[in-house]
Parts: structure tokens; sequence; C-alpha cells
């Protein structure tokens, strides 16, 4: 998705507490969160927006921002895309899925218009958590879905480690140590254009939680 990134570049990453490295479950428990792991094995300087709480809009607006900010750099980006079920709320009457799908459509055209290298995973199915939730089938046939944007599993799943209870902190609907280890993974298999693990079904959902 765009030109070989070299050492010590700035690997820009956003997502949510998923993403977060100063979340305080990770720091009581010496988790060394994905971002961090990826940027070490990389050797790049790491810029890390997550957010607890953040929804897919502040996920690409942050990276847009930075991206902009830092044209004078090489980059590399990488996004871990969180539920749909989150967003700002200034508006209730709309179709939260295409309102997500958007989201990640927006960023991915801005960054290929910049031919800024980038990576994506999406943490859950984009219709997780909605109430009521719509049929799968309406993932497919919206104008801004991309298979792309699910690297790790099929868009109807979430990722593995959601009700997984070898890779969760426990009593706690984050990822462990493991869970990190297994993200930073898939991360750095795309970096390498390595072919990611096979697919599994996961259907288990963490519902959505303010952190």
């Amino acid at each position: 998705m765009g030109k070989e990134i070299q050492s010590k570049s700035l690997l820009i990453v956003s997502g949510c507490s998923h993403s977060h490295s100063n979340l305080q479950q990770y720091l009581d428990h010496g988790i060394k969160t994905w971002p961090e792991i990826v940027a070490d094995e990389l050797d790049m300087e790491l810029m890390n927006l997550a957010r607890g709480s953040a929804p897919n809009d502040y996920i690409a607006n942050s990276v847009m921002d930075a991206v902009l900010d830092n044209l004078d750099k090489d980059l590399a980006v990488m996004v871990l895309w969180t539920d749909s079920a989150r967003w700002y709320g200034f508006e209730q009457d709309i179709c939260w899925l295409t309102y997500n799908l958007r989201c990640m459509w927006r960023l991915n055209d801005f960054l290929n218009q910049r031919d800024v290298t980038f990576y994506q995973a999406a943490t859950s199915c984009p219709t997780a958590g909605l109430d009521p939730q719509p049929p799968n089938e309406d993932i497919f046939k919206n104008r801004y879905f991309s298979k792309d944007y699910f690297t790790t599993q099929a868009p109807t799943d979430n990722m593995i480690w959601m009700g997984n209870e070898e890779l969760m902190i426990p009593n706690d609907p984050h990822p462990n140590q493991k869970g990190h280890d297994w993200i930073a993974e898939t991360f750095l298999l795309q970096y390498y254009g390595k072919d990611q693990k096979p697919f599994e079904e996961n259907k288990n959902f963490t519902e959505f939680i303010y952190d």
C-alpha cells in the first residue's frame, strides 16, 4: 500500500483502549502493548494516538491530522478499528454501520492518495454491539465496505482474543500480554508481506464499556 519504510521512520498508530499504551489496566499488569512491540521490532519512532473509548471517527481523524503534520517524514500507519457501538453522539437517527464503514473508507482513501504506507485490522464485526443489530448481508452491500479493513478475520467475525480467557486480562474486556502479542504479530505479518494465519470464526463480542 505504498513505499517501503526505512529504519527510524515514524510509526503513527491509532485505535481505542485496545491500542492505548497508558491504559491503567495495562500498566497494572505490566503489559507491553502491540504498538510498542511493533515499534521496537521495526526500530521506528512511535506516535500512539489511541484513546480509551475512542470511536472510529476519532481514529480516522487523528491519523489524518498526524499525517498532515508529518509529511516531511517517512511514515507508516497502523490502525486497529474499534466496534461500531462507539460514537460521539451528535446524531442518533443515522445508519451506524454506514457511519463506521465510511470512517474506514475515508482514511483508506486519504492515505492511498498520499502514498502513505499503512496497515489495518478491525477488532470486531462492524455490526457487533449495534441495537438493533443489522443482518450480516448489510455489511457486504454497503457502498463503503471493503474486505481490506478486515485482515485477521472474516468481516462477520471478531478478533480471536475477544471472549478468550487465555488472551484477556482476568475480569476485564481488554487483551492481556498474549493478546497484545497476537495483535502485534498480525501487524508484523502485514508489514513483512507474509500471509496471515487462517481465519478463525469467533462470534464472541465484548460489550461496549467506557474505558
